[in-house]
């Protein structure tokens, strides 16, 4: 016995509907064996769509009494029920991760310090931080319109900056008291140089996510919005608040074994090995230069094939119990019911749309759209729509709407192409001149249009993050080849980043099972512009780190060569640790359960991997090394920039 199905598929009406030409507002439909039916029923004008979630749950109360009353499988799924599940996964997923990340930073750094008080510091003020952002943002909102996850991009991005720079001024004001350097004198180094390397990184930072105002998009400038913010205020407490805080205190409560030189952060584990690693790197940079930039090349590569687009519904976790419906109505009918493309027609001012010659140009476009499904059918080829095609004009007459189902998902080729159809050649055809217009949209149409917008706007914000970025630090380090240097490297840190996400989420090359997801073959269109944004940045941190280090100590007298063995192998410690709490913070955000924001974890955790490894220990050396006593090289026509010593 063939086991039946009855699926409903409510939908969101967004529109004014007044009367249907051809369907009613509950709409069943039976598959060709007649064992499957589904139903399309839609809310109200009445439904309150800020706040949708009553609504919601009467509907699934109803259908959960009907399946308890039936012999039916009875599932529901749609636009409302599956938007409100993942909403609830999500926050459910933000609120785990806020859980797990505190203990997790706090073990890292207090393996990274060695002392309880040096540990808790840091995280104290980043929340401080975050909390002051967080009421900055907070009226910021009343102003301009802000993305509802405004809070988590906040919290990510002041607890990792906000720990960061702590992590740079308390390190050093150690390591200069551990050189019987007077506490008071120990502070104004701290902030004279790890200050300096903060600075940078703040402002390079901020620059970098002024270019989501470039974008031209809402949820770019609100997340833009919080971000900078988020920076400034990170950035300001830790150039007033965090050098006042420093003292002997900071090292009150250690830790056995750790406290005592064996920490990470400075003379214990890593530095040695970080040392001898640079010094190859910096003699022998013919050989490590063209091999590390090769093996990053390599990694880069796969983004070649990046295809940038939307995961549809059957992408989502398994959790979301709206799933099954989606996967009922895929296997039995098509997914595409669910988010149809959607046809406005205005007839023109002062016409009705019952005109004659309106209706007639309707009806050719919905024979035009039943033609061509007839052609590939016979050609053998993707059936581009689904039926049935329901149309509705509103109560003023002024307006019809036609509903046409695509015979894919909304993140399928197959979907975007149809959408390309209709208003290429088929709206064209049936609407030859203006006087009635005709325009495309719904889900995919939206999705298109997003897609082709970050396209168009990527090289000019690529451009400005990194012509920005590069005045910056020329006026900063009074060189022209140390930006050059750091620009590049950020650049191959991204690209390869990329690289690895095709491979993984793309392509399914690996981690689908630790990972919990399934490679769809689609990235996220809105991510690799959102992560070169963010990641510019915060990359920034310990490349600058390190740099001003090795400045610092080639002013002081060192050969090019000792410089940055000493800067870069004394800096990797705490520069390792401040991207251990950056990478495990992403690795939580990987290991959601939400598509997109596991690609963006992923793709954040794995630049800042190659970033404080390949690109700190092999590239930065050998390129150093490269430039020799050339590395802060200024042209005399540049001698007016301000700043510090010229080489």
């Amino acid at each position: 016995m063939v086991s039946s199905y009855r699926l409903f598929s409510n939908t969101f009406s967004h529109y004014d509907i007044g009367e249907s030409r051809e369907s009613s507002p509950l709409v069943s439909i039976d598959d060709s064996r007649g064992d499957v039916t589904f139903a399309q029923a839609e809310y109200s004008d009445e439904l309150d769509l800020d706040d949708p979630g009553n609504d919601v749950d009467e509907v699934i109360r109803i259908v959960d009494a009907a399946a308890a009353a039936s012999d039916f499988k009875i599932l529901i799924g749609g636009g409302a029920t599956l938007n409100q599940q993942v909403n609830e996964i999500i926050e459910e997923d933000f609120s785990s991760a806020s859980v797990i990340n505190l203990p997790l930073t706090l073990i890292i750094l207090i393996i990274a310090l060695g002392a309880l008080v040096a540990a808790g510091v840091p995280v104290v003020l980043a929340y401080a931080g975050v909390a002051m952002a967080a009421g900055v943002v907070a009226l910021v909102s009343n102003v301009v319109p802000m993305f509802e996850a405004w809070l988590q991009i906040v919290l990510l991005m002041g607890l990792a900056a906000g720990i960061d720079y702590t992590l740079f001024l308390f390190t050093r004001f150690r390591t200069e008291r551990e050189a019987d350097v007077p506490t008071a004198d120990a502070a104004a180094v701290a902030s004279h140089t790890a200050g300096k390397a903060v600075l940078i990184a703040g402002l390079t930072t901020m620059l970098a996510l002024v270019g989501m105002f470039l974008i031209g998009n809402v949820l770019f400038n609100s997340v833009g919005v919080a971000a900078v913010l988020t920076i400034f205020m990170v950035l300001l407490m830790a150039l007033t608040l965090t050098p006042a805080l420093l003292g002997d205190g900071l090292s009150r409560f250690n830790i056995p074994k750790i406290g005592r030189g064996f920490n990470l952060a400075q003379a214990g584990l890593l530095n040695p090995l970080a040392r001898a690693i640079v010094r190859t790197s910096v003699r022998w940079p013919y050989i490590v230069a063209p091999l590390s930039v090769a093996a990053m090349l390599a990694l880069t590569y796969p983004m070649l094939t990046l295809n940038l687009g939307f995961n549809g519904a059957a992408a989502l976790h398994d959790d979301v119990s709206s799933k099954d419906a989606i996967l009922a109505l895929e296997e039995n009918f098509t997914i595409g019911l669910l988010a149809p493309a959607v046809v406005v027609v205005e007839p023109g001012e002062g016409r009705n749309i019952f005109a004659a010659d309106v209706q007639e140009r309707v009806d050719q476009l919905i024979d035009l759209v039943l033609a061509e499904n007839a052609r590939a059918e016979a050609a053998g080829e993707h059936i581009p729509f689904a039926e049935p095609i329901n149309t509705y004009v509103n109560r003023g007459g002024d307006l019809e709407i036609i509903e046409i189902p695509l015979n894919a998902d909304t993140g399928d080729d197959e979907a975007l192409d149809a959408v390309g159809l209709l208003r290429d050649s088929l709206i064209p055809e049936a609407f030859p001149d203006d006087s009635v217009r005709a325009l495309v949209t719904g889900s995919t149409g939206a999705n298109v249009d997003f897609k082709d917008e970050m396209m168009a706007r990527t090289p000019y914000v690529v451009i400005f993050v990194l012509v920005t970025a590069f005045v910056v630090l020329v006026i900063l380090y009074r060189s022209l080849l140390v930006p050059l240097i750091t620009v590049f490297l950020n650049l191959l840190a991204v690209g390869a980043s990329y690289g690895v996400l095709t491979l993984v989420f793309q392509e399914g090359w690996a981690l689908e099972g630790l990972l919990s997801f399934k490679a769809t073959g689609i990235i996220e269109s809105w991510l690799p512009l959102f992560v070169f944004t963010l990641m510019f940045g915060i990359s920034m941190d310990y490349l600058n780190f390190a740099i001003t280090r090795v400045e610092e100590l080639f002013h002081r007298g060192y050969s090019v060569e000792d410089a940055i063995v000493e800067g870069v192998g004394d800096s990797f410690g705490i520069v390792f640790s401040a991207a251990a709490i950056m990478i495990a913070v992403a690795a939580v955000f990987a290991l959601m359960r939400f598509l997109a924001i596991q690609q963006l974890g992923f793709a954040l955790a794995i630049a800042v991997l190659l970033d404080t490894t390949i690109i700190l220990l092999l590239m930065l050396p050998a390129l150093m090394g490269l430039a020799g006593k050339h590395l802060w090289y200024l042209p005399s026509w540049l001698n007016w920039l301000p700043g510090g010593q010229k080489a």
